[in-house]
């Protein structure tokens, strides 16, 4: 297997959204931070649809992480890297 290094645009949930969820008030995942997270493994690649918008679902170890980037661009972007 070869190593993998890609770094990808990943939601976070800032203070304020915690807070509100935490209360049972649904948020809009695109009033998310947004920061860059590099991976070397990444286990799948899914769609996560919210409010009928796709974005990517990264599977990585035991963690779950959405990126505002579509499921196709990164796979187009791996693809590309892989051959590198």
């Amino acid at each position: 297997m070869k190593k993998m290094k890609i770094t990808l645009p990943i939601f976070f949930i800032n203070e304020n959204d915690a807070t509100l969820q935490d209360l049972g008030i649904k948020t809009n995942i695109e009033d998310s931070d947004v920061r860059e997270i590099t991976f070397y493994h990444i286990n799948y690649i899914a769609t996560y649809i919210e409010d009928g918008k796709s974005y990517g679902l990264i599977g990585t170890n035991d963690e779950n992480m959405i990126s505002p980037w579509s499921k196709e661009k990164i796979e187009k972007l791996i693809d590309e890297q892989s051959w590198k």
